[in-house]
């Protein structure tokens, strides 16, 4: 923080990470003038600390306080239960808060967070001990009772959230134990403004809540309801069905939706991004029935990581998907060279590839026949704007492939890890033709020793 303290740089985002908060007004002074997104991440800090610094950030605009519990401190007060009065007009420019998983935030703190900050468009409390049992609410909350500083309740949250006037347009509540109730409730205040909503792993959603999402807020974009198994073929129809602005679908690990499901999707001509990760409901021909479908010319990002992919499906993605700027096709066994070659053939706009444990990749997979008389493609180095590449675990690659194929001047991150067969000669044409990279990971690459190493150091 010393040399920061004395920059003539203009810093602007600032994230503080497993650290114990540092006070230094001289840095804070410096820094905090220009600061518009400022992230605590599991630091400690006392409460007079934290009030002191964030009175020198007046031009936030994002301000994260994530796992760090000390928001809270011993006797059951907030940070701003205590200096609440003196620091509104700090944080009254504030539009994005992130809270996730504090685990011992109280309804008291929330409060007084949410008054101390502007009008909020965009919330995460991913992970936080948020009640929703009615009975629980009653229990802490007889009639008179002001906000609670012992838990954290739907209801109290809801209701400040209300009060403040807060338009929002992005809400996490991802790991929380959101219900159908409370989503419905949620829908139905901010059905004309919201427009992107995450709630990976909220095992108490079920149909009636995304229904009554999809009827209440048709205008959403965003819709990621990860790793809930309980979402089916007739939670993705209707779905489909009703959110025709949607553009971006995060669906991984909801197993229990197969082939019948997937179909609906034709009907979101919005679609860019998409997340199909471990869909392992879904058979090899539903995928080719679906991504044949029709021509999906907006479609940018494609995950269908885990899941039950073949060359065919490939093949269609390659065809009808000629725009896509991310693949990720990891740990999808079934996939051989053939489909490897399709991908750097067509999809020349790639920016970023994932082919993690392929384990039928070989060196084949990564270069071709020279055919330069026709102008062809000759190999992955194709893909010239290529930014970021995973092969680990493809174990059969070796020297040849990556001499053949690695040529990347735009490369950052590189992933070979568990590619056991490379030397250093891999190495040493890694530092001559990847020059811009700066992740590099080998490892469990057992040929490799210090002196391999060096030439890309």
């Amino acid at each position: 923080m010393a040399v920061l303290a004395k920059t003539s740089t203009i810093i602007t985002w600032l994230v503080v990470k497993s650290t114990a908060l540092d006070p230094d007004a001289e840095f804070w002074g410096h820094v905090g003038k220009t600061l518009k997104k400022l992230e605590f991440k599991s630091c400690d800090f006392h409460p007079a600390e934290f009030v002191s610094l964030l009175r020198k950030c007046r031009k936030l605009e994002h301000l994260t306080i994530s796992d760090c519990d000390s928001v809270v401190s011993e006797t059951g007060q907030s940070v701003l239960d205590k200096a609440a009065s003196r620091i509104p007009s700090t944080l009254a420019g504030i539009k994005a808060l992130d809270l996730s998983y504090n685990k011992s935030l109280t309804d008291a703190a929330f409060h007084q967070l949410i008054t101390a900050v502007g009008s909020l468009s965009t919330l995460s409390l991913e992970g936080c001990p948020l009640s929703v049992h009615a009975a629980v609410y009653h229990r802490f909350y007889p009639p008179g009772t002001g906000h609670s500083r012992l838990l954290m309740t739907f209801h109290d949250t809801f209701q400040t959230l209300l009060e403040s006037g807060a338009r929002m347009r992005v809400l996490n509540l991802s790991r929380t134990t959101i219900d159908d109730n409370s989503l419905i409730e949620l829908s139905k205040a901010y059905s004309q403004t919201l427009q992107e909503l995450h709630v990976v792993s909220c095992v108490l959603l079920s149909r009636r809540g995304v229904k009554a999402l999809c009827l209440n807020v048709p205008r959403l974009k965003c819709l990621n309801i990860a790793l809930n198994r309980q979402i089916d073929d007739d939670c993705l129809t209707t779905i489909c069905a009703n959110l025709k602005d949607l553009e971006e679908l995060n669906v991984s690990g909801c197993t229990k939706i197969t082939s019948e499901g997937f179909s609906a999707l034709v009907h979101l001509e919005k679609l860019q991004h998409a997340s199909f990760s471990d869909c392992s409901g879904c058979e090899q021909q539903g995928f080719v029935k679906l991504f044949s479908s029709r021509p999906w010319p907006r479609m940018r990002a494609l995950d269908l990581s885990s899941c039950r992919i073949d060359d065919a499906v490939l093949r269609c993605i390659t065809e009808q998907m000629p725009m896509l700027v991310s693949l990720d096709v990891s740990q999808t066994t079934q996939l051989t060279a053939d489909a490897v070659r399709t991908i750097w053939t067509h999809l020349r706009l790639l920016r970023i590839l994932r082919m993690a444990c392929c384990s039928k990749i070989t060196d084949a997979a990564l270069y071709g026949p020279d055919n330069s008389e026709s102008f062809e493609p000759a190999s992955l180095a194709c893909l010239t704007g290529l930014k970021a590449l995973s092969l680990n675990g493809c174990c059969q690659l070796s020297d040849a492939g990556v001499l053949s194929a690695l040529y990347f001047h735009e490369l950052t991150t590189l992933d070979l890890g568990h590619c056991d067969l490379l030397t250093a000669v891999s190495l040493k044409h890694i530092a001559s033709h990847v020059p811009s990279l700066s992740k590099l990971v080998l490892s469990f690459c057992v040929r490799l020793d210090d002196a391999a190493v060096t030439p890309v150091l």
